[in-house]
């Protein structure tokens, strides 16, 4: 078996060819900084803010970009975040044109069928990795 030492997608490098599953900025970040893809959740992503019990929805579009901004500082420019955003969410576009606009490397979308994910993203310098189930 031969191991892959690097991951290339779109015009972006991973060192190591690595994704972490869900989280939020302290451990994405510190994936993509020792080379990998560190993937943030955008479910309930800003759950913990003050204002997420009266305004979940409006709270999570406001934490998202901070999340991204403070796990690419981490990484420090090496390897990739990216956040997942299920496609039945129900701010769907509104969740991808956010991470998109943020900076975010890449989107990883499922639950659900992202067929309009491309359309969301146009315009921006983001991998997109739909996940369609069987």
């Amino acid at each position: 078996m031969k191991l892959m030492k690097s991951l290339h997608l779109k015009d972006k490098f991973l060192k190591l060819p690595i994704i972490q599953g869900v989280s939020r900025c302290r451990l994405a970040g510190a994936v993509a900084k020792e080379g990998g893809m560190g993937v943030l959740s955008t479910a309930q992503i800003g759950y913990d803010d003050p204002d997420f019990a009266k305004h979940p929805e409006e709270t999570n579009l406001k934490v998202l970009p901070e999340q991204i901004k403070k796990a690419k500082e981490i990484a420090g420019g090496n390897g990739m975040v990216a956040v997942n955003i299920m496609a039945v969410t129900q701010l769907y576009e509104t969740y991808v044109k956010t991470a998109c606009a943020a900076g975010v490397d890449a989107i990883i979308s499922g639950a659900g069928l992202p067929t309009e994910l491309p359309k969301f993203a146009e315009g921006y310098n983001v991998a997109l990795a739909p996940i369609v189930s069987s």
